[in-house]
């Protein structure tokens, strides 16, 4: 029983700290025009790097 305590607390802070955190800002600092635009040509539209991330995760959920 501890160990899967101590297993739970472990996931959640990976889960607070580097899926809500770290991986963000690494994304939007990676996925740019090679000008160093923000903006990411899907499909024919320009939409914004911040906002891929945001909508990639929400449809990720989504499925879960």
């Amino acid at each position: 029983m501890n160990a899967w305590c101590i297993y739970d607390w472990a996931n959640s802070a990976h889960a607070l700290v580097v899926v809500s955190t770290i991986f963000p800002d690494y994304f939007v600092g990676v996925a740019k025009q090679p000008d160093g635009s923000p903006y990411i040509n899907i499909f024919g539209f320009l939409v914004k790097n911040s906002v891929v991330f945001s909508y990639t995760v929400a449809i990720a959920y989504t499925f879960i």
